[in-house]
């Protein structure tokens, strides 16, 4: 996909939605309650949007979600439905074609840059911290952004999301050099090296495919992203 220029991407389209529910969605009669109908069926269609594909599971989880509630639904209407709304799905992503969002293309672009860069990546912000080093291969990685599972299941009702980042100190020292720093010499370095990839190589590549970035160049506040387009197909049965 050629690149285009700053600023091209975000005038030539705005945000497109792919995750809305086909207008007149609604479930067979006699799956589940019908006075919980339309939250059993946003529950199912929120999991679905984010790549949730197995039936058993989806079931389980939506079940015991609403266990507890003043109309208890049965596990076995409530498989039903998801293998409906799967279906539902599917025929919808038909209508849609080859997709590649804008946060699909900024983040090929940033790892392109040096940057990984990584969508619905693990349960939460600690999480996904403790885990992005792992995914680090070498020096040649500048640093890391990502949003999390918590994140997306936000952004797939918003548009918007935050974006956790961080820089490796190996793409820029030795460990000798590294290692002869004292640590206020270290978080000093890091915390400058963090600022300038942020500031110089990842908001302006956010802002080439037309994303809205909110930052206020405090290491100990996320980006906020507005705009993003997030999209997730589930495979075909085979």
């Amino acid at each position: 996909m050629a690149r285009p220029e700053e600023g091209s991407y975000g005038e030539a389209m705005s945000a497109r939605d792919f995750n809305s529910q086909p207008q007149g969605t609604h479930l067979p009669a006699g799956l589940v309650p019908s006075s919980v109908e339309e939250d059993v069926r946003s529950a199912i269609w929120k999991q679905i949007v984010l790549g949730h594909a197995d039936e058993a599971t989806l079931a389980f989880d939506i079940a015991d979600q609403f266990s507890d509630g003043p109309a208890p639904v049965d596990e076995d209407g409530v498989r039903a439905a998801v293998r409906y709304l799967l279906a539902v799905r599917r025929r919808q992503q038909e209508t849609f074609g080859e997709v590649v969002t804008n946060l699909d293309s900024a983040f090929a672009t940033l790892r392109e840059r040096g940057v990984i860069a990584e969508q619905v990546f693990s349960c939460c912000n600690t999480c996904g911290f403790d885990e992005i080093r792992g995914v680090s291969d070498g020096p040649h990685w500048a640093g890391f952004v990502f949003f999390h599972l918590q994140d997306a299941e936000e952004l797939v009702e918003t548009g918007e999301t935050y974006l956790s980042y961080g820089m490796f100190w190996s793409h820029y020292k030795t460990r000798m050099e590294y290692d002869a720093m004292s640590e206020a010499a270290r978080s000093a370095y890091c915390e400058e090296r963090t600022l300038e990839l942020v500031r110089l190589v990842v908001v302006p590549t956010l802002r080439e495919y037309g994303l809205e970035v909110d930052w206020n160049k405090d290491l100990n506040t996320r980006i906020l992203l507005r705009g993003a387009e997030f999209y997730r197909p589930i495979p075909e049965v085979c």
